[in-house]
């Protein structure tokens, strides 16, 4: 079956997720998702085998007193790398000390400049991940020196042309020509336009921010995005219209082309004050979205093929 089946969204021992639920993809397929517990830890849940049943929520290190949104990447050695911005303003990272196997203890990325909700992180073409954060009005990054290695360059800005909404955490996702794409969200009262800037090449120098509009019928977003590439190529970027709480996706016509807005119609009212929306890969090259619904329940839906249209009905995923 290409949806997922059923998993209760609870982190164990009575500890509720609070948080979207990040999703990744171990090496052998597997989807993996991570959220912050009520307890503000880290937890994941993964499936046992690709496509299959899940085998339930832990703590993925030592504890940590975390915000926002986790994220989570890939190194080019296979090993899982966690990401979350603490209380304390500091971006922590915790990997996996060999692919499928146990996470270190949690260890500060680079200096403490204030950081505020979400972290996202990516792979470059070359196998480094970087990671994005967020401080008031500007967004700034991080990336490994040399990929699979704990060598970080310290964070740099990218720029400060557009007066960026800091509680709207960035999200980014990678071209088919190997460039980067980092989206975020300029507020002013009630409008909340998406702004986006790219590598102008692969590994290369960023362009200035670029509007991209509102959703359809929306004045904007309240949330943060998801960004996911589908099996052709394209860009999609996921929110929560804040007008009709459905779930607004950008999608590029075709890799690297024009782009619009579009929704996913569903008689479910998605949350629009925390950034909500997740997106991970099946291993049939459909995406499979999961969002948390004003009743407390996250829900999931998936493409009814690889680069697709969604399907009109979500699957519940209950929670604790």
């Amino acid at each position: 079956m290409r949806l997922l089946q059923v998993l209760r969204v609870g982190c164990g021992g009575g500890i509720a997720a609070v948080s979207t639920p990040t999703v990744t993809r171990n090496a052998d397929g597997r989807l993996e998702i991570f959220a912050i517990g009520s307890d503000y830890n880290v937890y994941h849940n993964w499936q046992t085998s690709p496509g299959g049943v899940w085998n339930g929520w832990l703590p993925v290190s030592s504890t940590i007193n975390a915000q926002g949104s986790p994220a989570a990447a890939i190194n080019s050695d296979g090993r899982l790398e966690a990401f979350a911005v603490g209380n304390d303003g500091i971006v922590y990272q915790s990997w996996q000390l060999w692919p499928g196997g146990p996470w270190s203890d949690w260890k500060q990325l680079g200096s403490s400049l204030g950081f505020n909700g979400d972290v996202a992180v990516i792979a470059n073409s070359d196998g480094r991940l970087e990671v994005f954060a967020q401080t008031g009005d500007q967004v700034w990054h991080s990336w490994q020196n040399q990929a699979g290695v704990d060598d970080w360059v310290d964070w740099y800005s990218l720029g400060d042309s557009v007066a960026l909404q800091g509680q709207i955490a960035p999200a980014v996702g990678i071209n088919s020509d190997g460039r980067l794409e980092v989206f975020a969200a300029n507020f002013q009262a009630p409008f909340v336009q998406t702004y986006h800037a790219y590598q102008l090449w692969a590994g290369g120098s960023w362009s200035e921010w670029q509007a991209l509009g509102y959703p359809s019928g929306s004045s904007g977003s309240k949330v943060g995005y998801s960004v996911a590439v589908s099996s052709d190529g394209r860009l999609l970027l996921f929110t929560v219209n804040n007008l009709s709480n459905n779930i607004s996706f950008w999608s590029e016509a075709t890799p690297g082309d024009s782009s619009s807005w579009n929704t996913i119609a569903t008689s479910l009212n998605f949350q629009s004050e925390s950034p909500i929306v997740g997106v991970g890969l099946n291993a049939d090259g459909t995406l499979q979205i999961f969002a948390l619904s004003t009743d407390g329940n996250f829900y999931t839906n998936a493409q009814t093929s690889p680069s697709g249209a969604f399907q009109s009905y979500w699957y519940n995923l209950y929670r604790p």
